[in-house]
């Protein structure tokens, strides 16, 4: 990985965490990158958390919410769901809950801060068993995420086996300053195999230069973790 990346123009941090061997693997681990979309993942799992504390189910309207918002990445259903679970104050909470210490809040969800050792704690409450989200509120998260589109499943989704099962959540925008922000975070399972990963570069020229890089990357990983 270090030697492809060393022929890249972007700038790359990487977190894997290989469910089997308990082992975590980092790359740039103190870079902090713009979450765009990624954190879309993260208002879903603040509301599941908070709709279980209220003893309620999520009602029919967050469900088409929540649905827009995580398979097709609609901004408008991740505003709402911004709003209803509490903003800035509500998910800083939350991510404290549940281990981050290297993420930045922000009123605009799309420029928190963070890194993908945070994301990991974040992806490890949504895949496996633990105190915070129910075996219900996984499943219904982890269901949303392997049906994200076809066309938005870059990173992990291109770069895993077609037979596998890979729930992920894929982040891209452009910023003025530091050019395409592109993220792919989420799990693949496959053969025996379940690992954990995020991936997120700035300074990308284009999209597609970007998607090239997390779709490599993430075929890397599987590569020297498969079984």
């Amino acid at each position: 990985m270090a030697a492809y990346l060393k022929k890249r123009a972007n700038l790359v941090t990487t977190a894997v965490y290989d469910v089997d061997s308990g082992m975590t693997y980092l790359y740039n681990p103190d870079v902090h990158e713009s979450t765009a979309s990624l954190v879309k993942i993260d208002i879903l799992a603040d509301l599941l958390y908070e709709a279980q504390e209220s003893r309620r189910v999520l009602t029919a309207k967050e469900d088409v919410l929540a649905t827009k918002m995580i398979e097709f990445s609609n901004d408008d259903a991740a505003n709402h769901l911004w709003t209803d679970i509490g903003g800035r104050d509500a998910i800083d909470s939350f991510n404290t809950l549940i281990g981050f210490r290297q993420t930045f809040p922000s009123y605009s969800w799309g420029n928190i801060e963070t890194t993908p050792r945070d994301q990991l704690q974040l992806l490890k409450v949504i895949v496996l068993p633990n105190a915070i989200l129910s075996a219900a509120s996984r499943a219904y998260e982890s269901d949303l995420m392997e049906n994200v589109t076809p066309g938005q499943r870059f990173g992990l989704g291109w770069g895993s086996p077609a037979q596998g099962t890979v729930g992920l959540k894929d982040g891209w925008y452009l910023n003025k300053g530091t050019g395409w922000q592109i993220n792919t975070s989420g799990y693949v399972q496959y053969n025996g195999r379940l690992y954990l990963a995020t991936i997120m570069c700035t300074k990308n020229p284009n999209e597609a230069y970007g998607e090239g890089t997390v779709t490599t990357l993430s075929r890397l990983i599987w590569q020297n973790l498969k079984p």
